[in-house]
């Protein structure tokens, strides 16, 4: 586990064993949340060796991106990839590593999602098995999102973009590029309303 928790972190193991602070697990962060439209149909027409070849290709550069930006990759599922930002301007990295990713892949099916807020970090699993991964409202809601702009573009066609942000990210972002309101989504449980934007 200490292993992984360095690789994850940026840090070493012994520093993981000899500092004297604790390493607080639930902090302000911004959700970097990404999958690939039509995955399914295409995975369909290729070998599984293929599909991962291709697949590799894409998580190699979405991951240098979100490293160049000092982000954290968390994890591959899928063709879904999940990272996050923090400390400092984690929101204005966040989205520049998005743009970098989008101009590097020219993928009109990659979607990016970003969500910020309180995240918690901690091991997730079997002890022996465990690797750490990130939890909470703000991880669950950049995957909502997610999700909602993948049913949208597979029954509408409506998307007007590859990037889409939350209104908490948008009031950190809106001086440096022009934004439109794409949409409203509401949690059917919680209820609770998002604020989707989209670059324009």
């Amino acid at each position: 586990l200490l292993k992984s928790l360095s690789i994850i972190l940026g840090i070493s193991i012994d520093w993981l064993l000899t500092t004297e602070d604790k390493l607080e697990d639930t902090f302000e962060a911004t959700v970097f949340c990404t999958s690939l439209l039509n995955y399914a149909n295409k995975s369909s027409l290729l070998s599984p060796r293929d599909v991962t070849l291709w697949i590799n290709g894409i998580f190699h550069v979405l991951t240098a991106s979100v490293l160049s930006g000092g982000g954290v990759p968390v994890k591959y599922v899928g063709d879904g990839f999940l990272a996050y930002f923090s400390q400092t301007d984690h929101a204005h990295r966040a989205y520049k590593s998005a743009i970098e990713t989008w101009k590097a892949l020219e993928n009109k099916n990659l979607l990016i999602t970003l969500n910020c807020g309180k995240i918690y970090l901690g091991a997730i699993g079997h002890s022996e098995y465990s690797h750490p991964d990130i939890m909470g409202e703000t991880v669950n809601t950049a995957f909502f999102m997610n999700q909602w702009c993948t049913k949208t573009y597979n029954f509408d066609s409506d998307l007007k973009g590859n990037i889409y942000v939350s209104n908490p990210v948008y009031e950190q972002l809106k001086h440096i590029a022009k934004w439109e309101e794409w949409t409203k989504i509401t949690k059917e449980k919680s209820k609770l309303t998002v604020d989707v934007y989209t670059i324009l």
